[in-house]
């Protein structure tokens, strides 16, 4: 039981760092309601309404967040 909690305290409590040009943010994973692109952008959006901007592919964002339960809503077409 114990061993089940700890596992759960450490999933809840990882880190997510966002690197742009400008600064260098780190959120909880938690704290993270959505990632959406627009173009080769990259917006993420905490729990507090704040939007942070990076460079990247929104198919790599999904596989580092997969395993906290992030799945992708829509699948645009190209």
């Amino acid at each position: 039981e114990l061993d089940r909690c700890l596992k759960k305290f450490d999933l809840l409590h990882q880190k997510y760092s966002i690197c742009s040009r400008e600064q260098t943010v780190v959120l909880d994973i938690q704290d993270i309601v959505y990632i959406e692109s627009q173009g080769r952008k990259i917006l993420i959006c905490d729990k507090n309404n704040r939007i942070f901007e990076k460079y990247g592919k929104i198919g790599e964002e999904e596989k580092k967040l997969k395993n906290w339960g992030f799945v992708r809503c829509h699948h645009g077409s190209n």
